[in-house]
């Protein structure tokens, strides 16, 4: 079965990468050799990231960095709903929009 689940997953990034390379070369229609250097790089990239082992890291910082560094790995996608949240201005349509100097909770 875990056979079968690692087979699966480097098939899905096979077609991943093939559905990639193909919308990009249909929108930007880059020369042979432009194409030919961008296939090898999407190809070594997919490789790269297909053979990716997470472990402890060789990189060991300060116990008051590495507090906060934990912190802020646990806490990624709340501290990211709320800076956006905080840059975003009350209108609709705002994501349209270049951002301005004002947000909701100013007060002005």
């Amino acid at each position: 079965m875990k056979e079968n689940a690692g087979l699966m997953r480097l098939l899905a990034c096979f077609a991943a990468v093939v559905a990639y390379v193909w919308q990009e070369q249909s929108e930007y229609s880059f020369p042979q050799i432009k194409f030919a250097v961008f296939i090898c790089g999407i190809g070594v990239w997919s490789a790269s990231l297909c053979l990716f082992l997470r472990g402890p890291s060789r990189i060991r910082p300060p116990e008051a960095i590495a507090g906060a560094l934990r912190f802020i790995g646990r806490h990624t996608l709340e501290i990211y709903a709320i800076q956006r949240r905080l840059r975003t201005p009350c209108k609709a349509g705002a994501r349209s929009r270049p951002l301005t100097g004002t947000s909701c909770f100013a007060s002005t």
